[in-house]
């Protein structure tokens, strides 16, 4: 299951790093509502549309889907890991609107961004196992714990998107 405390966790270290979001730092927002429970979905809501490439890429999958909220859950997860919502948005070019297609196909929102391939692989949220589990993994940080859907869904996007590489 995909919350929107997850999607404050992949939004939060690039924020802190000054990669995404709005100027005006929004992390102690983000930690108290991802990880304490204290906070508002509108107020998150609200600060996830000033975080130009997920927003961009949200309302695209949303609009595919004919869903009328863009930061859904469901459209949320779509952008992060990756699901069914994807195969309606599917670009020309056999990408998907996948956080990976931003990492390896889209210039930055931001032009004074830029990421060379060892940051992009950073940047690219991959899958780890601790023990028995898997988890997500972007910027380092452990975001969230996958189930087996999530993982193939994950691994999938990733491929597809950052193979396109070789075909242009």
């Amino acid at each position: 299951m995909f919350t929107l405390q997850d999607a404050c966790r992949y939004s939060l270290v690039p924020h802190r790093l000054g990669l995404c979001g709005p100027k005006k730092s929004c992390a102690d927002i983000f930690v108290n509502y991802s990880l304490k429970g204290k906070g508002n979905k509108k107020e998150i809501k609200k600060i996830l549309k000033n975080f130009k490439a997920v927003y961009f890429y949200c309302k695209q999958i949303a609009k595919a889907n004919k869903i009328s909220d863009p930061l859904s859950e469901e459209v949320l997860e779509a952008y992060w890991i990756g699901n069914d919502l994807l195969e309606k948005a599917k670009y020309e070019n056999n990408g998907y609107p996948h956080h990976s297609y931003h990492v390896w196909q889209a210039k930055p929102f931001n032009p004074k961004i830029k990421l060379n391939d060892k940051l992009k692989r950073i940047c690219q949220i991959s899958i780890r196992k601790i023990g028995k589990n898997y988890y997500s993994f972007h910027w380092k940080e452990k975001i969230q714990k996958l189930d087996k859907i999530q993982m193939k869904n994950l691994r999938y996007y990733n491929r597809i998107n950052k193979n396109l590489i070789k075909k242009k």
